[in-house]
């Protein structure tokens, strides 16, 4: 193929080429075209910038075109590494943890390594999924760091994960999920955990910043370890257009209650999905994310923040996210307390940038 540059082949040239006004991306390759005004398309933006060529590398490909519009032709080339190769093995020297790695596929945004008893067959998949989520999360949420890979570590022989961080030498400054997966091919395969320690990733350095003020229980944090991850872990599937593994998903956590703030709370189904629906998706998670870079204490002279929030200001954040005052959902999904209101009328005096 030749000539695979984008230039104006997106969807809002292709829609004011059929007479309508606006346009922009529907699932990444169809269009939505409106001939009202530019706000009233979904997520109120236009398609500029969200053609094929960024669709087609969003799938691994180098490049790609519009096909008759509204359908995308990739380049049969897979998307070759052009950063150093990370290396060949790797020492664990973590926790209790020494295993000598083998890097198993690398490219410019993944670097995979597994433990000698991981089955190789699962590369492939493995690969796939790692690297579309990655580079999910990075248009996203920021670079973390100048080394634009994830480093994903498998094993076998034990269950449960860990995440770190590209500013924590604990990993070597790298961003990493460490993972025990089993060793049945459709446990080493299924996201759900790699998913959950990408997260911790998203919140712990996201857009450059230094830690999590909502990680851990109240009154040192808000989501516990979890909560906050069953929302993440839904976007990314339905980011993916991997709908079966949304619903899969939805439905095994939309019932789970939990005792933080009170017993029997149904977190995703009172108050995060709620949320995520009313503040227009991946734009809830990502907006709450960057106004907490931007607006949250930090040690002075650092991007490091410097404490933890309260429920107050979680509320008030998560408001300004979704673009609407998400007082009365809190209440429906946490209780409200006399402690909640003084903290969420204090945070919106405090943090006045936050708007909604």
């Amino acid at each position: 193929m030749l000539d695979l540059t984008e230039a104006a082949c997106g969807c809002n040239k292709w829609c004011r080429d059929h007479d309508s006004k606006w346009g922009k991306c529907g699932d990444g390759h169809t269009c939505l075209c409106s001939n009202g005004s530019q706000e009233d398309m979904t997520n109120g933006q236009s398609a500029n910038g969200c053609g094929c060529n960024k669709w087609c590398q969003d799938q691994g490909h180098k490049s790609g075109k519009c096909g008759d519009g509204h359908t995308c032709i990739c380049d049969e080339r897979k998307n070759i590494p052009t950063l150093p190769a990370p290396p060949a093995t790797w020492k664990e020297h973590w926790f209790e943890h020494r295993e000598l790695l083998t890097r198993v596929y690398y490219d410019n945004d993944l670097a995979l390594y597994y433990e000698k008893e991981v089955s190789r067959a699962t590369i492939p998949k493995v690969s796939k999924f790692l690297g579309n989520a990655w580079r999910y999360v990075k248009r996203n949420y920021g670079s973390f760091g100048s080394d634009g890979r994830l480093y994903a570590i498998y094993h076998a022989k034990a269950i449960g994960g860990h995440p770190a961080y590209y500013y924590s030498s604990s990993h070597d400054n790298r961003n990493a999920i460490d993972v025990g997966m089993g060793s049945g091919l459709q446990q080493i395969e299924h996201p759900d955990m790699p998913t959950h320690e990408i997260f911790h990733i998203v919140e712990f350095a996201a857009f450059n910043i230094d830690g999590s003020p909502g990680f851990g229980n109240p009154p040192n944090g808000i989501w516990g370890d979890s909560k906050m991850a069953e929302i993440f872990i839904y976007d990314v599937y339905k980011g993916l257009s991997l709908h079966s593994d949304a619903k899969r998903f939805k439905n095994s956590v939309i019932g789970g209650t939990s005792n933080v703030p009170k017993p029997n709370t149904y977190w995703f189904r009172d108050w995060l999905l709620p949320w995520y629906t009313k503040g227009g998706g991946t734009k809830s998670l990502v907006n709450f994310f960057r106004l907490l870079s931007q607006n949250f204490p930090k040690h002075s002279g650092t991007n490091r923040y410097s404490r933890q929030m309260n429920w107050g200001e979680f509320i008030h954040f998560s408001s300004g996210a979704a673009g609407a005052n998400m007082k009365n959902q809190a209440k429906i999904a946490f209780g409200w307390t006399n402690d909640m209101e003084k903290q969420f009328n204090k945070a919106r005096s405090d943090f006045p940038n936050v708007k909604y």
